[in-house]
């Protein structure tokens, strides 16, 4: 995915395009509802979006606050789509392109010192609904909504901070990418609701400062100690690990770079799963924080 956004003026203007691969899940009953099987399909997605966004900034303390609202367009062109025709609609095959909207909001109240990796003190809550307001052969809406509460840890500079979410698919002939990260050691599986909560407890380990001839800085190393607990449709997604974070900053670009390793334990659905734990690979950039929690931006 590729992305722009321009703050030279009031509003700010965004822009984005994502092409690639999705899949998506959905639940068949056999033997008169005594077995049900998760079974997978795909499709390639085409999504060019244009977003406009107006930040309010209510700092009047140490405190860090302020409030946005936004909405983005876009137009998604699926192909490839190999989900069944349904019943009532023996003739298509869920292919097209449509139009989505996506209304959002989010709020932001914390502070933290230079050094903090996450605020001392802080809340925020995020809110997204979506859907396809024009007339067409494809409807689906997505609403979405989460909170994260920060709390100082036992030493300096260390952090306990608790996330919660509930999100709600209203699908048809489209699925929205999930705003929710699914619990962590979990394969993702659609649900048309989704309970999550999490309580992290984020350190630092050690902070080298090490420069590598003006081209790579890495800052910090820190951990992340996670509990994770999701719900689907009575269906449980429990699990708990240590996460492992470098900090980096290429050349002189002030969004760091996050790699790590995640090790964790899955507490349900040990018989879908080899073995009941397993690792992961960290990638992405900004806040641990918001990336433990969050899928997708509003795209």
């Amino acid at each position: 995915m590729l992305s722009v956004s321009y703050a030279g003026l009031y509003p700010v203007l965004d822009a984005s395009v994502f092409y690639g691969g999705r899949s998506s899940t959905y639940d068949i009953s056999m033997y008169y509802g005594l077995m049900e099987e998760t079974v997978s399909y795909r499709w390639r997605e085409l999504r060019p979006s244009l977003g406009i966004t107006l930040p309010f900034n209510l700092t009047r303390s140490r405190f860090d606050t302020k409030i946005s609202v936004g909405v983005r367009g876009s137009y998604i062109r699926v192909t490839g789509m190999n989900f069944p025709a349904r019943y009532y609609t023996p003739e298509r095959n869920h292919n097209g392109g449509f139009i989505p909207l996506t209304y959002y909001a989010s709020f932001y109240n914390g502070y933290r010192w230079f050094a903090d990796i996450n605020p001392v003190w802080g809340q925020s809550v995020d809110i997204a609904y979506r859907h396809t307001p024009f007339r067409g052969n494809t409807d689906g809406a997505l609403f979405s909504i989460s909170g994260t509460l920060w709390f100082p840890g036992i030493l300096r500079h260390h952090s306990l901070f608790f996330q919660g979410g509930f999100e709600r698919q209203y699908p048809h002939d489209y699925r929205f990418p999930a705003r929710m990260r699914f619990a962590r050691g979990y394969t993702y599986e659609f649900s048309e609701t989704t309970w999550k909560a999490c309580a992290n407890y984020l350190f630092p380990l050690f902070n080298p400062d090490w420069n590598l001839v003006h081209v790579i800085h890495f800052k910090r190393f820190y951990a992340n100690l996670f509990g994770d607990y999701a719900m689907r449709e009575k269906a449980y997604y429990r699990s708990a690990g240590l996460e492992l974070y470098s900090e980096l900053r290429l050349f002189t670009i002030e969004t760091p770079l996050i790699l790590g390793v995640r090790g964790y334990y899955r507490f349900d659905r040990h018989h879908e799963y080899r073995h009941p734990y397993g690792f992961d690979f960290i990638f992405g950039f900004g806040s641990i924080s918001a990336g433990s929690f969050q899928a997708q931006q509003y795209l």
